[in-house]
């Protein structure tokens, strides 16, 4: 079990469920963008376009406990999850010597074969490049 303090709940407005593929990850001064992919073939751009303050990219047997965690809160079917005193969050704050990332964010983005973890200010732009 991951630290009970951490607590995960949906986020408003981006309540994708299903099985996704991880297409892409790309970041540059210019924003952070994720493409995912759903089981009919609809690509979705995830965008954050001032870019974002971390991230990490792990296979989905890395997250193992945060898995059963999610599954037992009933959220492991969802794409997007937001992430409260989250443990990534403090060792980045950690990391940076105690420097403020006050108002961030940890949202966590599941797809089949991997674990994406964001730190950003703002959530992010998602559009549909493809499909329905």
């Amino acid at each position: 079990m991951i630290d009970n303090l951490q607590e995960y709940f949906l986020i408003n407005g981006i309540e994708y469920k299903g099985r996704f593929e991880l297409n892409e990850i790309y970041g540059n001064n210019n924003g952070f963008l994720i493409i995912i992919e759903d089981e009919n073939k609809v690509i979705y751009r995830i965008e954050w376009p001032v870019g974002v303050s971390s991230y990490r990219k792990c296979n989905e047997s890395d997250r193992l406990l945060l898995i059963e965690d999610l599954s037992e809160r009933g959220l492991l079917e969802y794409v997007f999850v937001e992430c409260k005193n989250s443990e990534y969050i403090k060792w980045i704050h950690e990391q940076k010597y105690g420097i403020e990332i006050e108002g961030s964010k940890h949202i966590i983005i599941s797809t089949s074969n991997d674990i994406i973890d964001v730190i950003c200010y703002e959530l992010p732009n998602i559009s549909i490049v493809n499909g329905n």
